[in-house]
């Protein structure tokens, strides 16, 4: 590849009178250099690649921004370099920079075999940037339109789905919580789904409003007819009480006036008993402690006699149920009783106190000498089994010694 006649030889301007051009480089990066130097424009064009008709330019360079040749305009017009000589790297570099005109381009610079040359080439980046812009656009556009969908769809859900949804479980909480039996919304408007639900539980709603008011009906009709089976009862054992009572004081001298009054002790235990259960037009459980203070009054006013006393102390807080407080006043009745027919008793004491856990123990002793079978040990074993009470190992002059559980008291009102 010869080089023009009329194009200087660029070797003698690169190299400094105290070097010689063996010194520059070794010989082949010489050669490489020699002949990329002393190139011409249309070799230039033949070596890189470039566009003239997009404004591509190359050029080789010498540092100053001097052009020794160029290709893509005209070598006279030096507006199209850098408006600031770029630095010159180790290698091939690109960089956006304005150029003398104010225009920016894209610049890369490419040294020549370590000299003061270097190749300068510019070329329009704009179709780059544009199809980068439009990457951008067509990654950003689906994206863009996810999130208007997103919040599309979500007020759409928000006003055709969650306020029905909402509604639906508003009546279900205020059910819950006994605030009435408020219904679910029903609109034309709700998906068809979420009407049928509503629906649904609508009619639920209004089927169980129809059970709970019978059965209301029902335990009414149950509570007064209760009452007046316990009104029935109490009044029977009053009349039955009173009946003894007047036997009692008829026979006052006759042999049979100790049967009556114990008969009559054990009726009053009924009578109480019902009462006590029955105090508050309901049933509710017997209170231990009034139960046998009234019972306790009822014996001592009926067997009182003199040189024989009778002393009780309850300190109890429990109850039971009708069907265990009876058992425990008739228990009571018969040991006091058996207590009083003792050989030379002269005090018969009632003791009923709480232990631990609302467990309770009932013990009737006697300073006297009981008869045989007295209490009778079949009809107390009965009465305890009834009770559900542990028999205790009685001491001296105990006639009694049970223990057995009680229940908080009941709850007025």
């Amino acid at each position: 590849m010869e080089a023009r006649a009329s194009a200087p030889p660029i070797r003698n301007r690169r190299i400094s009178p105290a070097r010689s051009p063996g010194d520059c480089a070794p010989k082949t990066a010489s050669q490489k250099w020699t002949a990329t130097a002393l190139i011409d424009a249309a070799a230039l064009a033949r070596v890189f690649e470039f566009n003239p008709e997009r404004g591509d330019i190359v050029a080789l360079v010498e540092e100053g921004q001097k052009i020794v040749a160029v290709s893509g305009t005209n070598a006279s017009d030096p507006s199209w370099l850098p408006a600031a000589e770029p630095t010159i790297g180790g290698g091939y570099e690109v960089a956006s920079a304005s150029s003398r005109t104010g225009a920016t381009f894209d610049y890369a610079t490419q040294p020549v075999l370590g000299s003061d040359f270097y190749i300068l080439s510019r070329f329009d980046s704009s179709a780059r940037r544009m199809a980068e812009l439009r990457a951008l656009v067509l990654i950003g556009a689906p994206l863009v339109m996810l999130a208007t969908l997103y919040f599309a769809y979500s007020r759409a859900i928000q006003s055709e789905l969650l306020r029905w949804i909402d509604g639906i479980k508003a009546a279900m909480l205020a059910r819950n919580a006994g605030g009435g039996a408020p219904l679910a919304p029903e609109s034309d408007a709700m998906p068809t789904e979420l009407r049928d639900l509503a629906a649904s539980y609508n009619e639920m709603v209004r089927e169980s409003e129809i059970r709970e008011q019978s059965l209301k009906t029902s335990l009414a009709e149950n509570e007064f007819l209760l009452r007046e089976l316990n009104h029935r009862v109490k009044t029977s054992l009053q009349i039955i009480q009173s009946y003894l009572s007047l036997t009692r004081r008829l026979d006052h001298s006759s042999r049979e006036h100790g049967s009556v009054a114990a008969i009559e002790a054990r009726v009053q235990v009924l009578s109480i008993a019902y009462r006590k259960a029955f105090s508050e037009g309901r049933m509710r459980d017997v209170r231990i402690r009034p139960f046998a203070d009234e019972i306790f009054d009822n014996l001592s006013d009926s067997f009182q006699r003199p040189g024989l006393r009778l002393e009780q102390r309850a300190d109890v807080t429990g109850a039971l149920m009708i069907d265990r407080a009876i058992p425990l006043g008739l228990a009571l009745v018969e040991s006091v009783m058996a207590g009083l027919a003792a050989e030379d008793a002269h005090l018969v004491s009632v003791r009923i106190g709480e232990l631990d856990d609302l467990r309770v123990e009932l013990r009737v002793a006697t300073d006297g000498a009981l008869a045989p079978d007295r209490p009778n040990a079949k009809l107390m074993a009965g009465l305890a089994l009834q009770l559900e009470a542990s028999v205790e190992s009685p001491d001296a002059g105990t006639i009694v010694r049970w223990r057995f559980q009680a229940s908080p008291p009941p709850v007025l009102g």
